[in-house]
């Protein structure tokens, strides 16, 4: 039951978890499940490969609610962050969800080559508009704890 636990623990830190990190040397790391008392990290079973593979199973389903959330905070890419500090069992990436967008106050143009030696031909098409999107995907270390890593995207458009 408490490996169920910590399993649901990880899940739900989906949502919550922006980056991960070494805790600074000498510090004990613990983790409590619900009302349980704290437990060192180091004394935490290790999980089978199965049981990890669970995990990423769960943690790969994006539902619309989940990318969504996303919405209105950008987070900052930390690409490989987790992988590279032991998370190394991951998730698939989520959609892309957009966090922001605003117009940059630049002019949009779409232009033609000119012909006969003439300059390229160009009109007005708008107002610059940037848009940056996030993606998450959580990855779990060999006892179970998750670690989310987040891509952020931007483009521009002439949509404002």
């Amino acid at each position: 039951m408490r490996s169920i636990g910590r399993m649901l623990l990880g899940v739900t830190l989906l949502f919550t978890v922006a980056a991960c990190g070494a805790a600074s040397p000498g510090e004990p790391l613990v983790e409590a499940v619900g009302d349980e008392a704290p437990v060192l990290v180091s004394e935490l079973p290790r999980l089978s490969e199965a049981e990890i593979d669970a995990l990423v199973a769960e943690a790969s389903r994006h539902d619309e609610g989940s990318v969504q959330a996303m919405a209105g905070t950008c987070q900052a890419s930390n690409v490989n962050s987790c992988v590279n500090s032991g998370f190394s069992s991951c998730g698939t990436w989520s959609a892309f969800a957009t966090c922001s967008a605003a117009c940059t106050g630049r002019v949009c143009k779409i232009c033609e080559p000119g012909g006969g030696g003439e300059g390229p031909y160009c009109e007005f098409a708008g107002w610059q508009r940037k848009e940056e999107q996030n993606r998450f995907r959580v990855c779990f270390n060999n006892r179970g704890q998750s670690c989310t890593e987040y891509e952020l995207s931007s483009f521009l458009d002439c949509e404002c």
